[in-house]
């Protein structure tokens, strides 16, 4: 992190330190998913992708969850994650932590952020991609 930074926040990088962060990332040895839902406004697009990730998570037994907090999804997204938890005995636990207190958050930021701009920037991130992309609509 550069002097004065709490977290690392993609849309505040230059390109050049993107590009530095995503290699750093991808030395971590850390893979996630990506998940899609084309020709959807932002507000009906993250409950969309919320809930086929809880019900990909709840059905491969991941035990934990951590999505950042942000204040204007948190009670929809709660309620996304009990609705579709509670189809499964053993559904993962989960929390919403600030991105200034998981670092492993900027990942997840860095990915989304790569994968808006689309083109070059996805390849950037393919490291970070197990290959797996699920468009959900």
């Amino acid at each position: 992190m550069l002097p004065g930074q709490k977290r690392l926040h993609f849309t505040d990088e230059k390109d050049s330190r993107r590009k530095q962060l995503l290699k750093s990332f991808s030395d971590l040895d850390v893979e996630g998913s990506v998940y899609i839902a084309n020709g959807c406004k932002d507000k009906e697009a993250r409950p969309l992708c919320l809930a086929v990730l809880a019900k990909d998570l709840a059905e491969s037994g991941v035990n934990w969850l951590y999505l950042e907090q942000d204040a204007s999804t948190l009670v929809a997204d709660k309620k996304v994650l009990g609705n579709t938890f509670a189809g499964y005995p053993h559904g993962p636990s989960y929390d919403f932590p600030r991105a200034s207190e998981e670092p492993l958050l900027w990942i997840a930021d860095a990915v989304a952020w790569c994968y808006q701009r689309r083109g070059h920037w996805i390849q950037q991130a393919a490291p970070l991609v197990d290959g797996r992309v699920r468009k959900v609509v």
